[in-house]
C-alpha cells in the first residue's frame, strides 16, 4: 500500500517544478495550478492534489506576503494609532472577555461602543485593530447574527474565550480583527481552525474532509449558517482542531480547489487567569 502511494505521489513531484521552469513566478504558477485544476480536477484524487499542494510549499517556502493575502485576507499595516485597541460593547460579560483577552497584548487601551455594527465598522475601517464578538453560547449554539457580522465585514476570529453567564450557561467571545494574524504570536500557539464553504455537494465536501484528515487536521464540528444577506441560501461551517496539522498545505488546497472558501479564524483558546 506504501508502494502505491509513492508510485501516485512522484508524477506530482514533478509537476510543480516544470511549471516553475515556464514561469519562475510563485504567483503564475499558483495561476497555473489552478487551470489545472478546473481542467483535470475529475482525473487527480484528493491525495494527489494535496502532494501538488507540499510540493508548491516546498518550493516557494519564502512566498509569504503572497500567502498571507491569498489565505488570511487583508495585509494591510496598522496605523500606531490602531495598535493594540480593542472595540467593545461595554457590559459585565463582555468586559470579562475583555481582561482575559488584553492580558496577552502590550499597552492595551478599551474602545467602548454603542453598537455591534459600529464596532465592526471601527475594526474593518482600521480604527481598532481587534473588536470583541460573542458567538456562541451554551443554550443557543452559534450566534447566526455575529457570524454573520463576521463575514459581511471580513472579519477573522484571533482568538476566543468562553465567560460563564449563569450557574450552568456560558458564552463564548471571539476577538476579531481585520485580518488573521499567522503564526500567532500574542495569545500562543493556535490550535483551531474555522472556515466558511459555499456552493458544495455532499460528495465536494467529502473531498475537504479527506484533505484536512491527510493533511493532520481532526473534525471537530460542522455547523450550517443562514446568512440571510447573503444571495446562498447556507453556509457551511467546519471547525477543525489544527494542533501539529499542515494549515499552509490544507488552506492551498482550498484556494485551488474551493476557492469560494474564506478562512474565519486559526486562533487560540484562552482561559480564564483566576
Amino acid at each position: 500500500h506504501k508502494a502505491d502511494l509513492e508510485s501516485r505521489r512522484a508524477p506530482m513531484h514533478e509537476l510543480v517544478p516544470s511549471l516553475s521552469r515556464e514561469y519562475n513566478d510563485s504567483a503564475l504558477v499558483f495561476e497555473a495550478l489552478q487551470k489545472l485544476r478546473a481542467e483535470q480536477r475529475s482525473a487527480l484524487s484528493v491525495f494527489e492534489r494535496v502532494c501538488i499542494c507540499r510540493e508548491y510549499l516546498s518550493i516557494y517556502p519564502s512566498t509569504l506576503e503572497f500567502s498571507k493575502s491569498m489565505f488570511f485576507g487583508s495585509a494591510d499595516v496598522l496605523t500606531e494609532s490602531a495598535k493594540s485597541k480593542v472595540a467593545f460593547i461595554d457590559n459585565n460579560y463582555t468586559n470579562e472577555a475583555l481582561l482575559r483577552f488584553t492580558s496577552s497584548m502590550s499597552s492595551p487601551s478599551a474602545v467602548p461602543l454603542e453598537s455591534f455594527d459600529e464596532l465592526c465598522e471601527c475594526v474593518y475601517g482600521g480604527e481598532a485593530e481587534f473588536g470583541i464578538l460573542p458567538i456562541e453560547s451554551s443554550d443557543n449554539g452559534k450566534l447566526l447574527y455575529f457570524y454573520s457580522l463576521i463575514n459581511k465585514y471580513e472579519l477573522k476570529i484571533a482568538a476566543v474565550c468562553s465567560v460563564d453567564t449563569s450557574d450552568l450557561g456560558s458564552t463564548t467571545f471571539a476577538l476579531v480583527r481585520k485580518s488573521i494574524e499567522y503564526p500567532q504570536l500574542r495569545f500562543g500557539k493556535a490550535d483551531v481552525l474555522e472556515l466558511f464553504v459555499t456552493h458544495t455537494e455532499n460528495d465536494s465536501f467529502s473531498d475537504i474532509l479527506t484533505a484536512a484528515e491527510l493533511c493532520s487536521l481532526r473534525l471537530y464540528r460542522v455547523d450550517s449558517l443562514p446568512l440571510s444577506y447573503r444571495s446562498e441560501s447556507f453556509i457551511t461551517c467546519p471547525v477543525f482542531r489544527a494542533e501539529k496539522a499542515e494549515i499552509d498545505a490544507f488552506l492551498l488546497y482550498m484556494a485551488l480547489d474551493f476557492p469560494q472558501y474564506t478562512p474565519i479564524g486559526i486562533y487560540s483558546k484562552i482561559k480564564s487567569t483566576v
